[in-house]
């Protein structure tokens, strides 16, 4: 009998430590379950709070100074025009990609030494109205030897208003400046426009970005420019040239320089440590169905990517050309 109650005792322990166990495994798979919704919660927090700094970042850049120095010596009339005409075609292109878009326009119209009005400038407006309305009362006359003053409206470049964390400046010209060591057509001013170091000059306007960028391009027309723009870059200024032979390719160049320069200006105002990538527009369909297929850009440093891309509010490849 006393074996009996001995055996029915083992076995009720070993019931008891089995229910303890299930009981115990239980709570050990609620545990973990638990543990892993909340560790999830919390990268998708995270990765949320990144998303909405990234897109900050975003939203800041499309805030753009955007700056014309136009030669407004004889030759130039078509393009004068197409500045004018052509202002709400590049703004509400450029707002297809970047919809929060904040655009301020400014102008320096320059001439040469001894004309009459050698410059007419419009400090940053936010007024397109305003803007069109200035260059439509550009007229396109004067120069005389060839090259032009471009070195005195670079330094009056400087002395705009820059103000916004994008910054671009569109220099649109068929001549060179004054310098001999820039150009071989004949030149009153072989040393240079008296005064002025166009290449002083330059540093200042491509060092002038604030906690942002400065686009600086050149709109080339002619071949007599590029005497210039080598010798610009052989002294460290590197100003990319884009073709604009034709005025009615004036609206793409501007749109492409204004976007490269959002894009410029996120990369370099996004949190440290922060990474994220733009989607690559080699492949419209992978920047439409699949975000993790997003390619690197080059020239991003030390930025990485994640597993989400920034999308254009209108998904046509052909906007991010």
């Amino acid at each position: 009998e006393v074996r009996s109650l001995n055996a029915k005792l083992d076995e009720r322990k070993c019931e008891i430590e089995a229910s303890q166990a299930l009981e115990t495994a239980t709570e050990l798979k609620i545990l973990k379950t638990e543990t892993k919704v909340k560790t999830r919660s919390l990268a998708k927090t995270m990765r949320m709070n990144e998303i909405a700094s990234v897109t900050k970042s975003v939203s800041a850049a499309e805030e753009v100074d955007l700056a014309f120095i136009i030669d407004c010596t004889g030759s130039m009339g078509s393009y004068i025009t197409a500045v004018k005409n052509k202002v709400n075609e590049i703004i509400a292109g450029i707002k297809r990609t970047n919809t929060s878009l904040r655009m301020r326009l400014a102008v320096v119209g320059y001439r040469d030494l001894g004309d009459g009005s050698r410059f007419q400038v419009l400090d940053f407006t936010s007024s397109a109205e305003e803007f069109k309305s200035f260059v439509g009362g550009l007229n396109a006359m004067g120069g005389g030897d060839g090259p032009e003053d471009i070195a005195g409206a670079i330094k009056e470049a400087n002395n705009l208003y820059w103000q916004n964390l994008s910054r671009v400046a569109f220099l649109i010209a068929d001549a060179p400046c004054h310098g001999t060591q820039f150009t071989d057509l004949p030149d009153s001013y072989p040393a240079g426009t008296p005064g002025i170091d166009i290449i002083k000059e330059l540093r200042i306007l491509q060092s002038n970005h604030g906690n942002g960028t400065m686009t600086v391009k050149f709109g080339r027309i002619t071949h007599y420019t590029d005497k210039m723009i080598r010798e610009f870059g052989s002294n460290g200024i590197m100003m990319e040239s884009v073709d604009v032979m034709d005025s009615s390719k004036l609206t793409k160049c501007v749109t492409a320089s204004v976007r490269e320069s959002i894009f410029r200006t996120t990369l370099s105002t996004v949190q440290t440590g922060m990474s994220f990538g733009f989607a690559s527009i080699s492949d419209p369909a992978t920047l439409l169905s699949a975000s993790r297929h997003a390619k690197s850009v080059s020239g991003v440093g030390s930025v990485s990517l994640k597993s989400y891309v920034i999308l254009p509010s209108k998904r046509d490849a052909h906007e991010w050309e």
